[in-house]
């Protein structure tokens, strides 16, 4: 069970997954729980300030579905 602020580890499932885990990194952090496009998902925030908007870096935020997402997988 994922729970707010657990640390995931992704793994990608496609080329857009991959280039993702390229720029911010395979560990995350859950900020939220909920649904995205109807099925149930989290929310996460990359571990590092790895995004940059403007002149500042922040952490990179993304919904990842928790059954067959099409870009990541969660790891146990």
């Amino acid at each position: 069970m994922i729970n707010l602020n657990d640390i995931v580890t992704l793994k990608a499932k496609s080329k857009h997954g991959k280039d993702r885990l390229h720029q911010h990194g395979s560990i995350w952090e859950v900020i939220g729980l909920g649904t995205f496009k109807g099925a149930a998902a989290v929310s996460l925030q990359s571990a590092g300030k790895t995004f940059r908007q403007g002149q500042e870096m922040t952490h990179d935020k993304r919904w990842v579905h928790l059954k067959d997402d099409p870009d990541f997988e969660i790891m146990p």
